[in-house]
């Protein structure tokens, strides 16, 4: 709300950047959110819980872009005044309405040596079965970041989409993400357990991003979108396999763990894909074209190799690598976690 407060008062463009300052210093709701679903939901069913939290998300991104653009017809500054009052909103159901959701005897003691990236993080190496979940996590949002880096452009420039167009996309990605994440995960995992759904989404994923890097038109790019919904299944199965893995105690740890680690993701990724796809539309080949003829590779089979990957859906071939090796490393971590239970057991 204060973040809100500021941005509808900035004169100027950096009392914007300081707001957003204040913004990720208390960004804490998402973590605290999935810990609260993790103690007031039994382990079987944290799977469906967390599906709704993330269509509620997508509820949120579909429904936000539409109210700010009518608000900003009264005035640029109105929608930050209303976004902050609807945090404050938040602020005050959660004081005063929501239950505390943890017995005072089963809470950790407060610890400086935890309330830090670092120091939550540790909770990954101390419990040996979360670090290639941990490993999936951070594949999860470093693919999925290649929209953030690169789909503006990519429209743009491949099928000539303006702002109306990608914003039209863009919601439909919500409003499918809230049938996935709403509706189909909870009888998915029931069926075929968290692990193989959360396998079956990222596979789905895998092949929808890649047909978007492949799509020749913008009706292919939206057809491709159907299979990329399914990627909605990986993320609630994934938190869920997670905390079966920890205490009660250790939740709110764990979340703030796979927070950092999708904070690392967001760092990196835009980076990664935006380089790879200022290259892969440019002249950024050349380096590569003058390496491979400097081992020796042939002048014409060297211009072919680059050639077939100057494309500018590269930035997405490679997220599909990415979610391709997620799923392999999430088969074999849960599927080796569910034998160490049957074996304790």
């Amino acid at each position: 709300a204060a973040d809100y407060v500021l941005m509808a008062l900035a004169p100027s463009l950096w009392w914007l950047a300081v707001g957003r300052l204040i913004a990720g210093v208390t960004s804490s709701s998402f973590t605290t959110i999935y810990a609260y679903m993790a103690d007031i939901t039994e382990p079987d069913k944290r799977a469906r819980a967390y599906g709704l939290i993330g269509a509620a998300f997508s509820g949120g991104f579909v429904l936000g872009p539409v109210l700010g653009g009518f608000l900003g017809e009264f005035g640029p500054r109105v929608p930050f005044w209303v976004a902050a009052a609807m945090s404050g909103l938040a602020f005050l159901y959660g004081l005063f309405i929501l239950p505390e959701s943890l017995a005072p005897e089963k809470r950790m003691t407060f610890s400086w040596g935890r309330a830090n990236p670092v120091g939550a993080m540790m909770l990954l190496r101390r419990h040996a079965e979360l670090t290639g979940l941990a490993v999936v996590n951070f594949l999860l949002y470093f693919a999925h970041h290649v929209f953030s880096a690169v789909f503006v452009l990519y429209a743009g420039l491949r099928y000539d989409w303006g702002p109306w167009q990608v914003g039209m996309l863009l919601a439909l990605v919500g409003v499918l993400d809230m049938i996935v994440q709403g509706v189909l995960v909870g009888p998915a995992a029931k069926k075929l357990g968290d692990r193989a759904t959360m396998v079956f989404g990222l596979c789905g994923g895998t092949v929808g991003i890649a047909l978007m890097g492949w799509a020749p038109t913008g009706v292919a790019f939206i057809i491709a979108m159907l299979p990329n919904a399914l990627w909605g299944l990986a993320m609630p199965t994934l938190q869920s396999l997670m905390t079966r893995r920890v205490s009660e105690s250790e939740q709110g740890q764990l979340q703030g763990a796979n927070m950092s680690v999708a904070s690392i993701a967001g760092v990196a990724s835009p980076l990664f894909f935006g380089w790879v796809y200022s290259v892969s539309v440019g002249e950024g080949f050349g380096p590569v074209t003058a390496w491979l003829r400097g081992v020796g590779v042939d002048a014409k089979l060297a211009s072919a190799a680059v050639e077939a990957i100057s494309t500018p859906g590269l930035a997405f071939y490679l997220a599909a690598v990415v979610l391709a090796l997620a799923a392999l490393i999430g088969w074999i971590t849960a599927r080796r976690a569910e034998r160490d239970e049957v074996t304790l057991v």
